[in-house]
């Protein structure tokens, strides 16, 4: 009977312990207050950051911390903020799945397109009683860790109100995987993209000065095909600089076709439904290939499922055509519209 009282008695104490631990924790305004604080400290007088994303449960309390935390660095005076409108209007002019994750190599290109230094991101993470709240801080040019604040906060009211506005994977939540754009709505307010890593581009020529002569879209990302030639069949190969533009047209490289220098050859491109369209295609000394550019081919190759074969004196290449160029040309419309 002693040995139970005894063990009773230790269970309380513990249970006491852990509720006055849990009580003394940080709350969510503290973390972002001390997590800016690090921030501030670590980074070069003038360095220009960008807050890309914050993953959690919400969306609200993702917003919530991203613009606390814009507030706490401006206030420092030390570095320059990226502003939350350059960010979304980036998002907007690129095509973006739906998503809580977003991994550090697209943080880093966002970052650099926003012509930002560092860029910062976070999560949190839930641990039972409470929250572990963590910030990384990452070099755009080296990719190095620069800061990471890292600390468990309390589950109070005010984490609870956040977290109860909008929960991932609900209904109104899950994004259009045709249309890519997100139908959330939050207090009667669009919910803002979330990032993964991107697809199509849209991108301006520039002239020697420059100035911009144009805009084109261009995948993200290499595309695997297959080559073949009078020796060798289906031989694995790599179609990079993928773009379309009114000014050139459909343009891909392909270092297997560098020898061919000035050829012409046919593009054959067939779509979901079994048609199949020839367009005259014209190599240059790199490898590069560029179909003209024409309405039809623009509508033509707007349906999903299209697989492209470029064949020229006894070699062909074969690949899938990019996914989603319809919401991309739809971009590069709207931009030339501006």
């Amino acid at each position: 009977m002693k040995k139970i009282w005894i063990l009773g008695l230790i269970a309380l104490v513990c249970s006491c312990a852990t509720t006055k631990n849990v009580s003394n924790m940080a709350d969510l305004d503290t973390a972002i207050r001390v997590s800016g604080k690090e921030i501030n400290e670590s980074l070069d007088r003038g360095t220009k950051i960008a807050l890309i994303h914050f993953n959690s449960p919400s969306d609200a309390l993702s917003d919530y911390v991203l613009e606390e935390m814009s507030i706490v660095l401006v206030k420092e005076k030390k570095l320059v903020v990226v502003e939350r409108k350059e960010i979304d209007r980036l998002r907007n002019e690129m095509i973006f799945q739906m998503s809580g994750e977003v991994s550090d190599e697209s943080a880093q290109k966002i970052g650099a397109m926003l012509g930002a230094q560092s860029i910062i991101t976070g999560s949190l993470a839930n641990m039972g009683e409470t929250f572990r709240f963590r910030i990384k801080v990452i070099s755009v040019k080296s990719a190095a860790i620069e800061a990471f604040p890292s600390m468990d906060i309390k589950n109070d009211s005010k984490l609870q109100h956040l977290l109860a506005q909008s929960g991932k994977g609900s209904p109104q939540q899950t994004a259009s995987a045709q249309s890519g754009v997100q139908t959330a709505r939050n207090n009667g307010r669009q919910s803002p993209a979330r990032v993964t890593p991107l697809r199509w581009s849209v991108m301006d020529y520039k002239d020697k000065w420059g100035d911009s002569t144009g805009n084109y879209v261009e995948f993200d990302g290499n595309i695997s095909g297959l080559y073949s030639n009078i020796w060798d069949s289906n031989v694995p190969a790599t179609i990079t600089n993928f773009r379309f533009s009114r000014k050139e047209g459909l343009v891909f490289k392909c270092r297997k076709l560098e020898s061919f220098m000035g050829y012409n050859g046919d593009l054959y491109i067939k779509v979901e439904s079994g048609d199949e369209r020839k367009y005259r295609a014209t190599v240059t000394g790199d490898g590069t290939v560029r179909v003209e550019f024409s309405q039809a081919l623009v509508d033509y190759i707007k349906g999903s499922g299209a697989k492209i074969m470029f064949t020229s004196d006894g070699q062909e290449c074969r690949f899938d055509f990019p996914p989603r160029f319809e919401e991309a040309y739809s971009l590069l419309e709207n931009r030339e519209r501006k």
